[in-house]
């Protein structure tokens, strides 16, 4: 059960209206999750996978390579040469 909704503070070089988030606490005063808004959710996020696919050298290759790729197939073609 959800007993209390506090803000916690975190980052003071972060701008005001960014260094305060709500937590939920338990019955115990644990906390037990965070609300952060989306826009900052979706920043952590692709962070994380970023730092994920460029962790492997082979992958980083790969993407690099996809990225310098000019050209490109259609879906429709693509599904053929899989056929499906």
């Amino acid at each position: 059960m959800i007993i209390a909704l506090q803000w916690l503070q975190h980052h003071p070089s972060s701008p005001k209206n960014d260094r305060e988030v709500p937590i939920l606490v338990n019955e115990q005063g644990e906390t037990i999750a965070v609300v952060v808004p989306i826009a900052q959710w979706e920043k952590l996020t692709h962070s994380d996978t970023t730092q994920y696919l460029l962790s492997s050298e082979t992958m980083k290759k790969r993407l690099i390579e996809a990225k310098q790729r000019q050209t490109g197939i259609s879906l429709e073609a693509a599904c053929e040469q899989l056929g499906i």
